[in-house]
């Protein structure tokens, strides 16, 4: 039996042996996992979607109403780039719409009449042949349709404080309350800059909860009222945020791609916010970030070194982790060489290539839509996992 075979069969005899356990208690988010299929093509073919499990026990599988009843009340702030903004978007659409969204196909699918954007790929909205004019939304494709679309889709319960420009003046905070369960869930756009936005503010009034093309032109005609440090923006901004939200219950942190945070920094930060959490009784959680979607060996390897740091650093800081790299490692496709936009090209545009989990051949474009961000399925099922260790208690 080859290699390959010993690791397919090591992986179908722990999916089995998980079921055999039983459902999952509280766990730590730092569990060993696995994907439930080896096989996945970008059209559907054999499969549109993988599955995440724990070797240890078996995830439970939240539906809408089960989330709505464990986060009833709650308010979950997520903070972090783009890499956060899916996740956010994936969640909400379970609440507010009843399922995840769609796991989500090749661009080049929508050309068969399957217009309608997916809300977890930004880039369904380049070129929609047809829909954004039915829409109204032709003079605003890209971003601008991007962010007017996602928050009209739920219905004004989103308010979106939102405009795309340069990285300096771009705002992307949203506001999403469930009026069923009264779930709050908020999400601050983080790069290397400070946090920062239009509300909230004293006294002022709060986004559109209905984002139109006048309103966002509107936001982006105003200059931005706060501009604040990570602890800042937890022990200042979010006390003004829980007047229109509810109390903070669950802090969700993704430093994403444009920084790398040092243990002095993370550590600085939790001595600065301990009060903060300790008032509300409130949980922070660090999400352990994700990088490209190939890389060499040695790359992935190094990547995971760094983040498994920030794992350890938590330990003494009462922070729990979610370990999206530890995840997702077994998703990414693994090169001789380094990453470059032409070897992306010619991986999206090949069959099944190897991962870091060697029983593994996945087409690279049923995995991702670009270098970096997942299809919707993955968001989800990050999602799935999060849920059972807020809920699992």
């Amino acid at each position: 039996m080859d290699a390959r075979a010993a690791a397919r069969n090591e992986a179908n005899a722990a999916f089995e042996t998980a079921g055999m356990r039983g459902p999952c208690g509280r766990i730590d988010g730092r569990e060993e996992g696995f994907w439930s299929s080896d096989r996945l093509a970008a059209d559907g073919s054999s499969g549109s979607s993988l599955r995440f499990d724990l070797h240890s026990c078996e995830l439970h599988r939240y539906t809408a109403s089960e989330a709505r009843r464990c986060l009833a009340g709650k308010h979950l702030v997520l903070v972090g780039d783009s890499l956060m903004r899916y996740p956010y978007l994936s969640l909400v659409h379970l609440l507010h719409r009843g399922s995840y969204p769609d796991p989500g196909l090749p661009l080049w699918q929508f050309r068969r009449g399957e217009e309608f954007p997916n809300v977890c790929q930004e880039k369904d909205y380049q070129d929609m042949h047809g829909w954004l004019g039915r829409a109204n939304l032709s003079e605003y494709s890209g971003w601008p349709a991007f962010m007017i679309h996602t928050s009209q889709y739920f219905d004004g319960h989103e308010r979106c404080d939102c405009f795309r420009s340069t990285i300096e003046e771009t705002v992307e905070n949203r506001y999403f309350k469930d009026p069923s369960s009264g779930t709050a869930i908020s999400y601050f756009t983080k790069t290397y800059l400070p946090i920062h936005g239009h509300w909230p503010v004293p006294r002022g009034s709060p986004p559109p909860g209905f984002l139109t093309p006048e309103a966002y032109a509107e936001i982006g005609r105003s200059k931005v009222t706060w501009n604040v440090s990570n602890a800042d923006f937890v022990n200042t901004v979010l006390p003004l945020v829980e007047e229109l939200q509810g109390p903070v219950h669950t802090v969700l942190w993704n430093q994403g791609l444009w920084s790398e945070p040092t243990v002095e920094e993370m550590q600085g930060m939790a001595r600065s916010t301990r009060d903060f959490f300790r008032n509300r009784s409130a949980q922070f959680f660090w999400k352990t970030t994700t990088r490209a979607g190939a890389q060499t060996a040695e790359e992935l390897d190094g990547f995971l070194r760094l983040q498994r740091s920030y794992a350890r650093a938590l330990d003494g800081m009462g922070w729990r982790i979610l370990d999206a790299a530890r995840t997702t490692r077994d998703l990414t496709a693994i090169v001789e060489e380094g990453m470059n936009p032409a070897l992306w090209k010619d991986l999206f545009n090949q069959g099944p290539v190897a991962t870091a989990n060697r029983s593994m051949k996945l087409e690279v474009r049923a995995v991702h839509w670009d270098p970096y961000h997942y299809r919707p399925w993955v968001y989800a099922e990050l999602n799935n996992l999060w849920l059972n260790m807020l809920c699992n208690e």
